[in-house]
């Protein structure tokens, strides 16, 4: 009866909400691309029960560099495995796009029972990978009939999500039944999976696998160009800070900390990175309305040299971009809409890190930084002092940089584990 419920319940959303998707299709270019694929109108890879096949299923950036990672670490183990990613989000398939160890990406279907049903029957994979929290009772349900076995991997769950699902047990009860195994973050998320029923067994602690990836690490030539590809190759960049997927709200407040701390550092270079490639013509005419020199890295031409203002209007530099600056501000943390990102990023270049207050959507990492002391948190209206402060203290620079590194070196080996439990359970 609840299975029924929920599909006649996502039916009805889908048909009242249309219209307003229809607005925003005319008012803007985001959900365009993905809007058709996922009402099932793109092509799914053919079945080849001849060799291993997993499909990978992640939501947007973070969770997609995850689903590369595990990718990888499938290939090393079998070569001759084909490997899928879905994702909900266009970010999410364009990183998917630069995997090199993933065989094809798509755009997840949305939830009915047809579109995932179309899904599998034409993939038909050996195992479902879900990264994170992304769980769609349709989705489930389709490899659990076919009797594939499905693992949550990266697994969290907040206490506020635990409320909801005891609230709704039978719900939680179909969502979570065709999961094998949990490869949790933590001890905590272990203790609330069990809270929900789910049998010790079935648990397995294995750390942050974004703390376990392999991002872009430039060498000596190559950061040379990359400096010289965003007009800074003649800046001395011993003041630059990056501003690490912002998002609406967050441009403001690194244009106004960068008119503060610039009287005190007059070779103050502020680099913004917007979360969502919608928003970057947003961002540039909000730095125009107020005035602001600036210059966006996609106009950047030959020897040009960039204003002191720069803006990264293209996807997939933030890793390399962390890797030329002096400190690194983890947005979506300095509001209340998005409860921040992967704080420890800037860490796997030993680079010092501060974020916002807002940090109830990486309850994981929040923790680790305060075992760790690891980084600086602080309010957008303390932000230019707290910056001000460790400009001028290249040892606490150091010390920062070196306590966020410890973390990175720490969660080694996550996703070697989870892949290896996984093959073993396949294997029989």
């Amino acid at each position: 009866m609840t299975f029924i419920l929920y599909n006649a319940l996502v039916s009805i959303f889908l048909l009242l909400y249309s219209p307003i998707h229809i607005i925003r299709l005319i008012m803007g270019s985001k959900y365009r691309e993905s809007t058709l694929p996922r009402l099932g109108f793109q092509r799914y890879p053919k079945a080849d029960k001849s060799r291993k096949t997993y499909l990978i299923h992640s939501v947007s950036v973070g969770e997609t560099q995850v689903a590369g990672t595990l990718a990888s670490e499938f290939k090393a183990e079998d070569p001759q495995c084909r490997i899928f990613v879905s994702t909900v989000t266009e970010t999410g398939q364009a990183v998917a796009s630069k995997l090199k160890d993933v065989d094809g990406h798509f755009y997840l279907p949305f939830d009915l029972w047809p579109l995932t049903n179309k899904l599998f029957k034409s993939i038909q994979p050996d195992a479902v990978i879900v990264v994170e929290n992304d769980l769609w009772l349709n989705y489930l349900h389709a490899a659990k009939v076919r009797n594939t076995p499905c693992y949550q991997v990266n697994a969290k769950l907040s206490a506020s999500s635990l409320r909801s699902y005891k609230k709704f047990t039978k719900f939680g009860q179909l969502l979570f039944e065709p999961m094998h195994h949990f490869f949790v973050q933590s001890e905590t998320f272990r203790e609330r999976f069990e809270d929900m029923g789910i049998p010790p067994d079935k648990l397995t602690v294995s750390g942050n696998i974004k703390l376990d990836s392999n991002p872009p690490h430039l060498n000596e030539s190559e950061l040379k160009d990359f400096k010289k590809s965003l007009g800074l190759k003649s800046k001395p960049l011993d003041h630059c800070l990056i501003y690490g997927s912002t998002h609406a709200g967050e441009e403001e407040l690194a244009l106004e900390t960068h008119n503060k701390l610039k009287k005190s550092f007059p070779e103050l270079q502020t680099i913004i990175v917007p979360r969502h490639p919608e928003r970057f013509d947003k961002v540039c005419a909000m730095l125009e309305k107020y005035g602001a020199q600036f210059s966006r890295a996609s106009q950047i031409t030959n020897d040009q040299v960039s204003e002191d203002i720069l803006v990264i209007d293209m996807m997939g530099a933030l890793m390399k971009v962390y890797q030329i600056g002096t400190i690194g501000i983890v947005c979506g943390s300095f509001t209340g809409k998005v409860g921040s990102h992967n704080f420890l990023e800037p860490s796997f270049y030993k680079k010092p890190f501060i974020f916002g207050p807002h940090t109830y959507s990486q309850p994981g990492f929040y923790q680790l930084c305060k075992q760790a002391d690891a980084g600086l948190q602080c309010t957008m209206e303390d932000l230019s002092d707290e910056l001000d402060k460790l400009l001028r203290d290249p040892q606490k620079q150091l010390e920062i940089g070196e306590s966020g590194y410890k973390i990175i070196s720490a969660a080694k080996g996550a996703v070697h584990h989870t892949v290896e439990v996984i093959i073993k359970e396949l294997e029989g």
